[in-house]
């Protein structure tokens, strides 16, 4: 586990990371373990989740070429970098992410801090995920859902009992609680954040709690059935 403590950052503004540090971090996993390695741990002890004018700064935002140097961890089982931004990576370079990683059983990519930028992943990527990764009980990254897929050939992942999506766009609950369990029929909850409504949000990330909640209730109904 690479741990950083997010009380130790001797700066004024307090940013969660240096995204111009980002790559070369990666890089230096690449060279100093091997490729044998099982479980990837980045986290912060302590870090904020919501910073004004930085968390809509695209500048935070990573895209594949910076993580694809842990492509060679082709063992990996656990893999957490929640607390880094995502919404440039889409569904293909998923997809590349989901194939090289198959014995994944913890996935956590982003969601940790409540990026005002919208995910490029969509639904899509989530059908990767389940496909090319069966042992996963559980997975958080955000996602699109507003984009449904337009197809999808893969088994049902009967292991996923918990959901986690951040910030994730959403319009219509009902469709998106059903899609989730056809593709995952254990699923019990979804968990997500969502930021005051006096917070300077873009509408593709209005109104989450109250969508996800309607996502949640219905899983619960489902549940008691």
């Amino acid at each position: 586990m690479v741990c950083m403590d997010y009380e130790d950052l001797d700066n004024e503004t307090k940013i969660p990371y240096d995204p111009l540090g980002i790559p070369d971090l990666i890089v230096s996993f690449s060279e100093c373990f091997s490729p044998a390695l099982e479980k990837l741990d980045v986290v912060f002890e302590s870090y904020p989740s919501y910073i004004e004018d930085i968390i809509a700064d695209r500048s935070y935002v990573l895209g594949f070429n910076a993580v694809a140097p842990l492509l060679s961890f082709n063992r990996l089982t656990e893999l957490h970098l929640n607390w880094i931004c995502t919404s440039a990576i889409n569904d293909a370079s998923l997809k590349t992410l989901a194939q090289s990683w198959p014995h994944l059983e913890r996935f956590h990519f982003g969601g940790a801090i409540c990026w005002l930028v919208p995910p490029s992943m969509t639904f899509t990527a989530l059908v990767h995920l389940i496909k090319h990764c069966p042992h996963l009980p559980f997975c958080a990254n955000p996602v699109d859902y507003d984009n449904d897929p337009l197809f999808f050939e893969t088994i049902p992942n009967g292991n996923i009992t918990a959901l986690s999506v951040g910030m994730s766009p959403i319009s219509d609950p009902r469709a998106v609680a059903y899609m989730l369990l056809i593709l995952l029929p254990k699923l019990k909850h979804v968990i997500f954040d969502s930021l005051d409504d006096d917070a300077r949000v873009p509408p593709p990330l209005q109104n989450l709690w109250s969508r996800w909640t309607t996502v949640n209730n219905i899983l619960a109904q489902r549940k008691l059935k």
